[in-house]
């Protein structure tokens, strides 16, 4: 592959990087791709992020691709993705507007082509760009606890998905909520869904060697049901919990996993008399330790309000381990026929839900099979495969 990356402009910032933006112009690549999601390990953004980058960057040839990143914060390893180095631009969010005005962005990172990667870049109005809308949130379920972030991304992402020459929505669900409330013609989207690394993402091939580590690491006791969560609104945790804690009443087999850094108010109602018996709050862990609490687990329960996609639905599946999810927005896309479904506003509904797994209904039968059928559906392959295929016929079309 020929890169032809310029030297990283490590270290510069405002005002020395705008001197340099004048004085030391760069030669344009043909492809510029938005890393920046990589400073932030750990969530959604970044997982699928880094694995289309991985698995398309060694597909790429003969294209000249480049990457960067364009934030002051953040943890990530920068330095490169796939052998690919990523040029690091220290520009503060508060100053997009004026970098955008001034296209800083495409001075330092000159290209025919830019991908916005997570919604929205700073580039000038004339720049030929392509921005992946992993939901719309922002203007449709706000959370409080991201009320910034999101009047951010309000303010900001309309106008510029507008004007892109090609939008990537990650399932048909996105796709028409960008329709709705963006106005954008059907005909400029692309549905491209993410995937699953299936090599992370595996059943158990030693279960014993499973509960040993899991027992180590965080304490558990068998069976447990598990569920992932980032907020007490839109991923409707404390329905789950209320659910759950009627299971508590009757003395349940089954202990429940949320792996939540959750707030005070619900560790204190919940960490405390029989439910701090049977309800556990797992803190973060990497890739590896999250596949192990999807394997170890009786089922994931996933009740969301609202979702772009709903990964941790294809990471459960693709464990062998059985789901419970809502029938809304894009939930049921992405687990067919293979999920157990609950009404995700009904404590009664998500509570009758878990009572079929602690008692091994039958109407929860095959549902391991299924999922690992249904997760085997999507790939990360054919993922990068399409967003190279996006990439072309923009190229064409401004040949």
């Amino acid at each position: 592959m020929s890169w032809g990356f310029r030297t990283p402009a490590y270290g510069f910032q405002l005002p020395y990087a705008l001197i340099l933006t004048i004085l030391l112009p760069t030669m344009p690549h043909r492809i510029a791709i938005d890393a920046t999601p990589l400073l932030f390990p750990g969530t959604g953004v970044w997982r699928v992020t880094r694995e289309l980058l991985e698995t398309m960057l060694p597909m790429a040839q003969p294209q000249d691709v480049t990457l960067f990143a364009r934030r002051f914060q953040g943890g990530g390893d920068m330095r490169s993705i796939a052998g690919a180095p990523i040029q690091r631009l220290r520009l503060p969010r508060t100053l997009a507007d004026k970098t955008r005005a001034l296209g800083f962005t495409e001075s330092r990172v000159g290209a025919q082509l830019y991908h916005a990667t997570d919604h929205y870049l700073p580039l000038r109005d004339s720049t030929p760009t392509v921005a992946t809308i992993h939901d719309m949130i922002f203007m449709i379920a706000p959370e409080k606890q991201f009320a910034k972030e999101h009047a951010w991304f309000a303010q900001r992402v309309p106008a510029f998905a507008r004007r892109c020459r090609r939008i990537i929505a990650i399932s048909e669900h996105t796709k028409r909520d960008i329709i709705e409330r963006l106005a954008i013609p059907g005909e400029r989207i692309d549905v491209i869904p993410w995937a699953v690394n299936r090599a992370t993402f595996s059943p158990s091939t030693d279960d014993g060697e499973l509960r040993a580590r899991l027992k180590s690491a965080h304490g558990i006791a068998w069976p447990y049901f598990f569920a992932v969560s980032c907020s007490e609104g839109r991923k409707n945790t404390p329905r789950l919990l209320d659910a759950y804690a009627r299971l508590v009443e009757k003395n349940p087999s089954h202990h429940l996993v949320v792996r939540w850094n959750a707030p005070a108010a619900i560790k204190e109602k919940y960490q405390r008399g029989r439910f701090a018996d049977f309800i556990h709050f797992a803190g973060p862990v990497d890739d590896a330790g999250l596949a192990d609490l999807y394997r170890g687990a009786t089922a994931m329960a996933f009740p969301s309000l609202y979702e772009g996609f709903g990964l941790p639905i294809l990471e459960a599946m693709s464990c062998g381990t059985p789901v419970i999810t809502s029938r809304n927005s894009s939930l049921e896309e992405v687990a067919g026929d293979a999920a157990r479904y609950v009404d995700p506003e009904s404590v009664d509904s998500i509570h009758d839900a878990l009572t079929d797994f602690e008692n091994a209904a039958p109407r929860v039968t095959g549902l391991r099979e299924k999922g690992l059928l249904q997760a085997g559906r999507f790939s990360w392959e054919q993922t990068a495969r399409m967003t190279l295929d996006v990439y072309a016929r923009c190229l064409e079309k401004g040949a």
